[in-house]
């Protein structure tokens, strides 16, 4: 979410506003993309859930699934943003 900070004393927040004002990034550019109302989860999420097993035949069969948050509310998070 872009709010304009009153942080601007550190050498990084004074970056970070020098390039919102070279790009003109204002408040008014962020409506409607501020957040998609559900919190981040802090348990462990990781953008991929990779599997490997072995299949009958001793082929290995790997499979890639797009994470939206952790494993438990991945689900969830993925029907919100695609509404």
């Amino acid at each position: 979410m872009f709010v304009k900070s009153a942080a601007n004393d550190s050498l990084q927040s004074k970056a970070i506003h020098s390039i919102n004002e070279r790009w003109n990034v204002n408040a008014d550019a962020w409506k409607g993309r501020e957040t998609i109302g559900i919190p981040v989860c802090k348990k462990k999420y990781a953008p991929f859930d990779i599997k490997v097993r072995r299949v009958e035949n001793g082929q290995v069969k790997v499979t890639v699934e797009r994470m939206y948050g952790c494993c438990i509310h991945s689900q969830m998070r993925k029907k919100v943003i695609e509404e």
